[in-house]
């Protein structure tokens, strides 16, 4: 639902926006890993796990609108390749150093922390960056027109 509203209101720079924030939401959520209060920590790992569950699904919906027909079958196929890749391959390999550093200092949860808000706070940069590359809808430059030229006339009036 999110991922439609935005894509109706501003296209896909507005999506990015929203997605890259969600990304920055779900950092301070991220270290839920590091608190001594249980109930807290548990309400903390359900926002976060809510929020980057949200984020996947705007993720892949933006996915499917931005790719044009001809190549979306094998772009979602190598956005699930990767996605598989990371998640059962690199983010286990990225956690276990961290697991045994963490270890040694008696603190063996905050390696998950770590590496939660680490990839947030890279995916937050990486997808704003990307809207750099996305231009201005039809409505905003619409928009924009109408507010110059009635600055142009208002100008012109006085």
């Amino acid at each position: 639902m999110l991922a439609d509203v935005c894509q109706r209101t501003g296209g896909p720079r507005r999506t990015l926006t929203v997605l890259s924030c969600m990304a920055l939401l779900s950092v301070p959520t991220g270290i839920f890993a590091f608190l001594q209060d249980v109930t807290f920590a548990s309400v903390l790992l359900m926002t976060f796990i809510v929020i980057v569950s949200a984020t996947i699904v705007v993720g892949t919906a933006l996915f499917t609108v931005v790719v044009p027909n001809e190549l979306r079958g094998l772009c979602v196929a190598i956005l699930f390749a990767a996605g598989t890749l990371f998640g059962l391959g690199l983010a286990p390999l990225a956690f276990s150093p961290r697991v045994k550093r963490a270890r040694r200092s008696r603190h063996d949860r905050q390696g998950l922390a770590l590496v939660g808000v680490t990839a947030n706070l890279l995916g937050a940069a990486v997808v704003s960056l990307g809207s750099r590359y996305f231009p201005p809808t039809a409505a905003r430059r619409v928009q924009r027109k109408r507010a110059l030229t009635v600055r142009n006339v208002t100008h012109e009036n006085e």
